[in-house]
């Protein structure tokens, strides 16, 4: 008994040995997820504060005062306030709407003056497909009424600078949270507030993404030694993510500075010439420059919602469509790229093997090679000659390579190139003006086709896109 009694003491000092680091495993997992919660709250109201405080100043007062209620909807200023809201929607996909607010007598009353999906169909509005609008369905109009009871910080300091909620806050259309900053009149009195919301849904999906729970389960089972191989996965991902959002909220930043700001700028300056009361010579001299900068606007309307589509539908498994023969589609190609080529003395030199179909919707894959070459020749001197390739990557994959000898692209921003709002450091100096948008595009299209897109390229030398898409 004696013997027994102490060979079972190493078993009961490691089983105690076994449940401290357990308990302490436990404890440390605990505090790990509360801190990932808390971190992304934090990091989604910094993000909130930035996007919200940016996009307050696409607006003035005086255009807010132009809408008091429902019979001002027909006024193009609440048309252009609705789209430029819906704008800023599709800047960021975790936003779930976007309004305008003005106060009233009552603190815990506001009124809305827009709603970014004001202008949307019936049927677009109708998510449940029902038929119906339901409260959480149903756009507000300029005029109606929002209790505010339950959301302090727009019962004074949304007034007051930006602001975002302490919490999140439940109401008619679900729990989110709040992003808030005031508008202000050419005087610096306040006219109303930008209010952008994300959904609490986001906020679930991003505290999973930087800590998942199933490795909170592996943690208590490995142990000591997966403990700290998740604190590194803990750090690494809240790395990745503030890169990200960084990333993000800079491209939104250079997007709304460089992109939007010499366009608002022109039109502003104009409108100042016509208040003026110029001559009719005057105004037809002034007339073209504001039809540039309202294009210039369109196209960077244009560029957010296509890449929103593409974000958007990112999940899917592919696009159905039948065989494209790329034969057909690069001859049509050619004639629509090839004046534009000519004016910068470039051509574009096709070689197919063969006559191969790839599984891709016509009008995508013409839209894919259409961007490629635009940036090929965007970013090559002029009297330069940009190759595309057509083969055979045995019996199931077509390959098409878009070679150039232009500027290429640095070392360090091919990692990231395709992502949103993303342009290599050296492109402003061939292509002054760009979304960082249509690399992002193209890589969604092929991918959501099982496709694969690469690039390689040497700065100073030229760059080849490489897309590998499966045969029809």
């Amino acid at each position: 008994m004696l013997s027994l009694t102490f060979a079972r003491r190493p078993l009961y000092r490691l089983t105690f040995v076994a449940g401290v680091v357990t308990t302490c495993i436990v404890l440390i997992s605990c505090v790990l997820w509360y801190q990932s919660r808390q971190f992304v709250e934090w990091q989604i109201k910094e993000h909130l504060r930035g996007l919200v405080r940016i996009s307050a100043e696409l607006f003035t007062g005086e255009e807010l005062d132009q809408v008091r209620d429902e019979s001002d909807t027909p006024k193009a200023v609440y048309r252009d306030l609705v789209e430029r809201l819906y704008g800023i929607m599709l800047a960021d996909n975790r936003i779930d709407s976007a309004y305008l607010m003005r106060r009233t007598d009552d603190p815990s009353a506001l009124v809305f003056i827009a709603d970014a999906e004001a202008l949307l169909t019936f049927e677009e509005q109708d998510k449940s497909g029902d038929g119906t609008l339901d409260e959480t369905e149903r756009i507000p109009l300029p005029g109606e009424f929002y209790d505010a009871t339950d959301v302090p910080m727009m019962q004074g300091p949304a007034f007051e600078g930006t602001v975002t909620d302490e919490d999140f806050v439940i109401d008619q259309w679900g729990r989110t949270i709040s992003g808030y900053a005031p508008i202000f009149r050419s005087d610096g009195s306040v006219a109303g507030i930008l209010g952008i919301d994300v959904q609490d849904r986001d906020y679930r999906e991003l505290t999973e993404r930087l800590f998942p729970s199933a490795l909170l389960l592996l943690l208590l089972l490995l142990g000591l030694i997966g403990g700290f191989y998740v604190a590194f996965i803990f750090m690494e991902r809240r790395r990745k993510l503030l890169e990200q959002l960084e990333n993000e909220r800079a491209g939104m930043l250079q997007l709304v500075m460089h992109e939007v700001g010499e366009p608002v700028t022109m039109l502003n300056w104009m409108l100042e010439s016509l208040e003026s009361k110029p001559t009719e010579a005057e105004l037809r001299e002034q007339l073209p420059h504001m039809k540039t900068a309202t294009a210039w606007l369109q196209r960077i309307y244009n560029a957010l919602l296509r890449a929103d589509r593409a974000g958007k539908t990112a999940a899917r498994d592919g696009h159905p469509s039948k065989p494209t023969p790329l034969r057909t589609v690069l001859k049509e190609l050619h004639a629509q790229v090839a004046p534009e080529l000519a004016e910068r003395s470039q051509e574009l030199q096709m070689r197919i093997e063969d006559d191969p179909s790839v599984a891709v919707d016509r009008e995508l894959i013409m839209g894919v090679l259409r961007e490629l070459i635009a940036n090929a020749s965007a970013f090559s001197p002029q009297g330069a000659s940009i190759r595309l390739q057509v083969e055979l990557r045995g019996r199931h994959w077509v390959q098409i390579e878009v070679s150039d000898k232009g500027c290429g692209i640095p070392r360090k921003d091919l990692q990231r190139i395709f992502q949103r709002f993303t342009r290599g450091s050296n492109a402003a100096r061939m292509k002054p003006v760009g979304t960082g948008l249509g690399l992002f595009v193209v890589h969604e299209v092929v991918t959501r086709a099982r496709g694969r897109i690469s690039v390689s390229s040497r700065e100073g030398k030229g760059t080849t896109v490489t897309v590998v898409l499966p045969r029809g």
